[in-house]
């Protein structure tokens, strides 16, 4: 009877160990779902900054004022970015117009 209670023990805590392994895989997905909806926010919200900050210097450059020389270059790139999207939309309308 020992040799069968050996193996129903080693059965018992194989079941337990395999048990508290897909619990702990489940806790762990779960928190790296929350951690990765909470970095899609954040990304949100340093979106919402950049454009608020993008506007803001805008209006100023607009008023002749001057930037600060790292500030220029990111504006080229976004000010080339959004001329770019533009003429793509355009193209996109026209396509979708069916005109040449």
């Amino acid at each position: 009877m020992s040799f069968f209670q050996s193996i129903k023990s080693k059965l018992a805590n194989f079941s337990q160990d395999v048990a508290n392994q897909s619990k702990m895989m489940t806790e762990s997905a779960q928190i790296q779902e929350k951690i990765t909806a909470e970095e899609k926010e954040l990304n949100v919200k340093y979106q919402a900054l950049g454009r608020a900050y993008y506007v803001r210097q805008q209006a100023a450059r607009a008023a002749g004022e001057k930037l600060l020389l790292e500030d220029i270059s990111a504006f080229e790139g976004i000010d080339a970015s959004l001329s770019k999207i533009n003429d793509l939309k355009k193209n996109l309308d026209r396509v979708q117009r069916g005109v040449d």
